[in-house]
């Protein structure tokens, strides 16, 4: 796909795919599951989002186009939801316990 059509970004950035690597990678190497994402794509910002859902419980990581912004989860339950900028080994750990501990 081309890199950019009227309306914006239409494929992620070379950082940002760097970056959801950088993220993801280091939970695989020390043997973490982490379950095959629902969706997987860009939107209209070119931002890369991976989308996991349990039950009422949704899980969504979202790497922006732009190289020095900063990636982050977007989480809710029902009616409940925030945004976690901890993207350490353990956060991203815990929140993907989160998510599988949905009732």
């Amino acid at each position: 796909a081309p890199e950019k059509d009227e309306f914006g970004p239409v494929r992620p950035s070379p950082s940002s795919v760097y970056k959801a690597k950088s993220i993801l990678f280091p939970l695989v190497q020390r043997g973490f599951e982490i379950p095959e994402a629902l969706d997987v794509g860009t939107d209209h910002d070119g931002a890369i989002r991976l989308l996991w859902e349990n039950g009422p419980r949704t899980l969504e990581l979202v790497i922006p186009y732009e190289h020095d912004a900063a990636a982050y989860f977007y989480h809710s339950d029902g009616d409940h939801c925030n945004l976690q900028q901890d993207l350490t080994i353990t956060a991203i750990r815990r929140r993907f316990n989160w998510l599988h501990s949905a009732q």
